[in-house]
């Protein structure tokens, strides 16, 4: 259970569930100083199965199976959610591998609502990009700096990182070496840190291709499709 995993790495606390009849789940979690936000959205259309209220959000402590998630794979795996006011049980059926996983894990329904992703983004340009090359240009780029340039140009990606004021390190992703695709409406350069790189990677590696979105000084967004529809998608605050 990645996602769930590290949505409690990022928030040190509860992590909202939101489940509707007709809007399916969401969960969102931003950290504390508002650097980085998540969205995970699972339409009611790929659901095997609805039953409870219409809409309700919960709180879902995961801080006593925090290991145990760790050790939990729902890849190719039924998930069950039974949210309740004071207990949830989240199941994890896997028939083929023969496996069947049961975690109770505290739980409160609450009035709060969550958080929305950005809608006033106007994004330059959209590059599919494999997950695997990106990880390894970020852990690179991580062992010289702690922040690094994204530009954008019709040629491709260029990740470039400084250590003392110099230019340390550059990478140039084009499609066919790196990017599977690249949608480029104008030129953007950005600043991101690797931390918060680093961390988004969590989310995403098990995906073989994300879509970054970018424009100049503005928030990063990694999205990863879901089957049915759903998606993933990972927000970072640029420095400025």
């Amino acid at each position: 259970m990645t996602i769930l995993e590290n949505s409690y790495k990022i928030t040190g606390s509860e992590v909202p569930i939101f489940i509707s009849q007709e809007e399916g789940v969401i969960m969102r979690v931003i950290t504390a100083d508002k650097i980085m936000l998540v969205s995970l959205v699972i339409p009611s259309s790929s659901l095997r199965g609805f039953e409870g209220d219409e809409k309700s959000t919960y709180l879902l402590n995961l801080e006593p199976v925090k290991k145990a998630l760790r050790k939990v794979s729902a890849k190719g795996s039924n998930i069950i959610f039974n949210l309740s006011d004071e207990k949830s049980i989240l199941i994890v059926e896997n028939f083929r591998r023969g496996f069947k996983t049961k975690l109770e894990v505290p739980s409160k329904r609450t009035a709060e609502q969550l958080v929305n992703e950005p809608t006033k983004v106007n994004f330059s340009s959209h590059i599919r990009i494999n997950t695997e090359i990106l990880g390894k240009v970020i852990s690179d780029a991580k062992l010289i700096s702690e922040e690094v340039s994204f530009e954008v140009t019709n040629e491709g990606l260029r990740v470039e990182a400084t250590a003392e004021g110099k230019k340390a390190f550059s990478s140039l992703l084009i499609p066919g070496r790196g990017l599977d695709e690249i949608d480029f409406t104008s030129k953007s350069t950005s600043k991101y840190s690797l931390e918060m790189l680093n961390v988004m990677m969590d989310f995403v590696r098990d995906h073989e291709v994300i879509t970054l979105s970018l424009a100049t000084d503005s928030p990063l967004r990694a999205r990863a499709e879901l089957p049915g529809g759903g998606y993933l998608s990972v927000w970072i605050a640029p420095r400025v």
